[in-house]
């Protein structure tokens, strides 16, 4: 490759071992992306020993990797690692234990993972968001989400693990988690009395798990909670209907509950903004959209931790998807971010779909597409970056 020293964003993919070995040239990478290396058992010796400025890592399709560089555990900067169809992930996540700036991990789609590794979430202890999806052979999350390595952990996100039969009473000591959602994992039978343990959860969500029969009543105790979804649990929403059903009076507290859809429950609070930490700043975004007229309405506004105006702006636009002008309104204001030179943001919307694909980097439908990668283009110009949901306030 040519020498660009500069170079901050890289995606390698089906190349040979040589090329691969060119990125230690590299210095100033902040993302990079490995993958499609069907052979590959391990990563070269030194391969990411110079990339100390690296946030963002993407390891994908390379079934027989066993081991990363021990040079990972070097990179002081690492906030984001993605392992994608990696076979020997088990020991690859005991490989990258001790990260203490990691904020970010998903592990997606690796086939192989029976179990996750007990001692493989040490030392993680800024680890804010955690996901683990489509691993079709997952039988346990093991005992290693312990609340002394995982104290800082607020987004916990389990799908698609088809031979996940149970939680582990660990995970109910996670005392900052504010997100649990549990997705299609047709072996999980029930949740913990230990669910009151959670002092933080803010968000809820149960969905196609059929065998999960009742909730705890111990979920009464958590006060914090402020939204609750069940969808595809046909006796959990029997037993969940307002007033009426043997779990009623568990939930009841909590100001929004959606079943199958349907909206139960929803208790106005008084909308309130909440400042960011003191190196972010916050971009509130919002799109709307009449399907009659297809005209499209976009809007943000950019303050400081201390809630001064950075930039605010409003702009009409046409269209013909709802999710396109979400995404045109979170665009622009990222633009406007990047103009500004700041350095850290917040970026917070109530387009659930749009938030979830930020949060897992993953794609949406063909129809927004093109906006959806100019978006995300625009984001690997940031230096670092957070997604939030908020459900139709400023939080």
């Amino acid at each position: 490759m040519p020498h660009l020293p500069s170079v901050e964003f890289l995606q390698l993919t089906r190349c040979n071992e040589l090329l691969l070995m060119s990125i230690m040239a590299y210095t100033a990478i902040t993302v990079l992306w490995i993958g499609g290396f069907p052979e590959m058992i391990s990563f070269p010796e030194g391969l990411l020993k110079n990339l100390t400025l690296i946030k963002d890592l993407y390891i994908h399709h390379c079934p027989k990797l066993k081991s990363l560089s021990k040079d990972v555990h070097d990179l002081p900067a690492i906030e984001k690692l993605v392992l994608l169809n990696c076979g020997e992930v088990e020991s690859l996540m005991e490989g990258v234990r001790n990260l203490t700036s990691l904020k970010y991990y998903h592990v997606k789609e690796c086939n192989h993972l029976t179990s996750l590794p007990d001692e493989g979430f040490q030392g993680l202890t800024s680890l804010q968001d955690l996901f683990i999806q489509h691993c079709g052979n997952l039988r346990s999350l093991g005992e290693g989400l312990q609340v002394r390595h995982l104290n800082s952990l607020v987004f916990l996100f389990v799908r698609d693990c088809p031979e996940l039969a149970a939680l582990p009473e660990s995970l109910f000591n996670l005392t900052a988690l504010k997100t649990l959602r549990l997705y299609e994992l047709p072996k999980l039978a029930s949740l913990s009395e230990e669910i009151g343990n959670l002092a933080s959860l803010e968000e809820l969500e149960i969905m196609d798990c059929p065998h999960v029969l009742s909730l705890p009543a111990s979920l009464q105790k958590v006060t914090t909670l402020q939204s609750l979804i069940i969808d595809s649990c046909p006796t959990l929403e029997r037993r969940c209907a307002k007033e009426e059903g043997e779990d009623w009076y568990k939930i009841a507290h909590v100001p929004v509950i959606v079943i199958n859809g349907q909206c139960l429950q929803e208790v106005q609070t008084r909308s309130i903004w909440l400042p960011p930490d003191d190196n972010f700043v916050k971009l509130n975004f919002d799109g709307s959209y009449n399907p009659f007229t297809h005209d499209a309405g976009i809007r943000g506004i950019i303050r400081s931790s201390a809630g001064t105006l950075i930039s605010a702006y409003s702009w009409k636009l046409v269209t013909d998807k709802a999710l396109a002008a979400e995404i045109q309104a979170l665009l622009k204001g990222v633009g406007v971010y990047i103009v500004d030179g700041l350095q850290n943001i917040i970026i917070e919307g109530d387009c659930l779909t749009l938030i979830d694909s930020l949060r897992r980097f993953g794609t949406l439908t063909w129809d927004v597409m093109v906006i959806w990668r100019k978006l995300i283009l625009a984001l690997t110009r940031i230096p670092r970056w957070e997604v939030r949901f908020c459900k139709g306030r400023e939080t």
